[in-house]
């Protein structure tokens, strides 16, 4: 049922990227507007196919992943509520343009590394004892291309499993998703 869910946000972001496609096709060039919105649907499918690939891989599809379908329609909300942003005001996209820097340019993010010590205890302290729960968000963060978008996964996680600030776990797991970035 769930990789159905899925693939279902495949197809739609897919038909989404035809009129991008068609626009190339055609030999009309894409706006910096278009190809930005182009490569975000890029990413959900990207995003989506990695949780699908993984239940794939575990074969366990009874609901452990169902944590992370809410995520991934929550970031993808806010998400757009940036885009909408960018769009009304583009005087801040031209500044938000001139601090991008293309990732096959010149920054290659690193994966999260974890020791087998560490993978544990974050999984039965943040995550409930579900090793399947913290390998599919672990799997999600080492998917993600912005700090932004790894923290806004993170806000969610710690909502829904009601992580306290205080606690040195969540400030260690912060700081480690961070770094991937910095």
């Amino acid at each position: 049922m769930q990789n159905e869910v899925v693939l279902a946000h495949v197809k739609e972001e897919a038909e989404k990227l035809k009129k991008y496609f068609l626009q190339l096709e055609n030999e009309q060039h894409l706006t910096a507007v278009e190809a930005q919105q182009m490569l975000e649907h890029i990413e959900k499918i990207y995003r989506n196919l990695c949780v699908y690939t993984y239940s794939l891989k575990t074969h366990e599809l009874a609901g452990d992943l169902q944590v992370h379908m809410k995520i991934m329609q929550t970031v993808s909300g806010m998400e757009n509520n940036v885009a909408a942003e960018k769009m009304i005001d583009p005087v801040n996209e031209i500044k938000e343009e001139e601090k991008t820097v293309p990732l096959s340019d010149s920054v290659i993010l690193r994966k999260i590394e974890l020791s087998i010590n560490n993978k544990f205890r974050i999984a039965n302290e943040l995550f409930n004892q579900n090793q399947l729960e913290f390998n599919a968000a672990f799997q999600q963060l080492n998917s993600m291309n912005t700090s932004e978008e790894a923290m806004r996964y993170l806000e969610s996680l710690r909502q829904i499993y009601k992580w306290k600030d205080e606690n040195p776990l969540v400030k260690n797991f912060y700081a480690l998703v961070q770094k991937r970035f910095s």
